[in-house]
């Protein structure tokens, strides 16, 4: 499985309207994307240093699925200029290999 985490920031001039709208949309399209698994976003706690307005988390069962999802015309289309520096938005991002899943039975699995 591969994570992707993206720590969302919103320039001050932005209003809160604007936040939720963007996480709305992210909500909406991160479930549509091509191969996720799973999707999380919400918002950071008031004073988290560098933590940004919202987190979002979104889950591929590989990294092929990634590639796919971040080329798709959903991407493309709506996340890419809803998150863009234009608009007064800049993020930290990263994704990750999570090698290990399920582990509700206690049991680790590869």
């Amino acid at each position: 499985m591969l994570t992707m985490l993206k720590i969302i920031h919103f320039n001050p001039a932005l209003v809160a309207s604007e936040h939720d709208r963007v996480m709305a949309l992210l909500t909406e399209v991160g479930k549509l994307l091509p191969g996720v698994r799973g999707t999380a976003i919400g918002k950071t706690l008031p004073r988290a240093l560098n933590g940004g307005q919202l987190m979002w988390r979104v889950v591929f069962a590989s990294e092929t699925d990634y590639w796919t999802a971040v080329s798709s015309s959903q991407w493309q289309k709506q996340i890419v200029p809803a998150l863009a520096a234009e608009r007064g938005i800049y993020m930290d991002s990263l994704a990750y290999k999570t090698p290990f899943s399920d582990t509700s039975s206690g049991r680790f699995s590869r």
